[in-house]
C-alpha cells in the first residue's frame, strides 16, 4: 500500500511538470511571435511620404536620401546626395541638405589603399542610421564603414 502511494506522487509530480512545461512552452511561442512583428512608427505630418524609418523602440529618424553627384573641374564626379534627417517623434528636420559620401578605408595585402564605392540609395537605407551629425551604414557586411557627411553649401535641391 505504501509503495502505491509513493508511486502515486510521483506520478502527480510528473504530470504537473509536464502541464508547467508545456504551458511555458505555448507562452513562449506566443510572445515570441510577437516580439518579432515589424516595428510600425506613426510618421509626422510634415515629414515626406518617402522618408523611411531608421531606429528603434526609443525613436529614431526618417531618412530621405538621393543621389546628386558634384561634378568637379577635372571631370570626375565626388559622390554626393540629398540628405533629409526629420526627428521620429516631432517631425523636426534635423538636417536638409548635400552630404559627400566617405568610406572607412581598407589595406590589401599587396599594401595598396583601397576604398569602397558608394552603394544604392537603399542598400544605404537598409542599415543606415542618423547619429545626428551623419548617417552611417554598412557596405559589403561591414558594419558602419560608409558616411554620408553633412557639409554646408548654398546648393538647393
Amino acid at each position: 500500500m505504501a509503495d502505491f502511494r509513493m508511486i502515486k506522487k510521483i506520478l502527480i509530480v510528473i504530470i504537473i511538470g509536464v502541464v508547467t512545461a508545456l504551458s511555458l512552452f505555448v507562452y513562449v511561442i506566443n510572445t515570441a511571435e510577437k516580439r518579432f512583428e515589424p516595428m510600425t512608427v506613426q510618421r509626422p505630418e510634415n515629414v515626406p511620404e518617402n522618408a523611411v524609418f531608421r531606429g528603434g523602440a526609443d525613436g529614431g529618424y526618417f531618412i530621405v536620401l538621393e543621389r546628386k553627384d558634384f561634378l568637379l573641374d577635372n571631370g570626375k564626379r565626388l559622390p554626393a546626395y540629398w540628405l533629409e534627417a526629420y526627428d521620429s517623434f516631432s517631425g523636426v528636420a534635423e538636417f536638409k541638405g548635400m552630404g559627400i559620401f566617405v568610406s572607412d578605408r581598407e589595406m590589401s595585402v599587396d599594401g595598396k589603399v583601397y576604398y569602397y564605392d558608394p552603394p544604392s540609395e537603399s542598400e544605404i537605407l537598409s542599415t543606415g542610421y542618423f547619429n545626428g551629425s551623419d548617417l552611417e551604414f554598412d557596405i559589403d557586411g561591414h558594419h558602419n564603414v560608409g558616411r554620408i557627411i553633412p557639409i554646408n553649401t548654398d546648393i538647393s535641391h
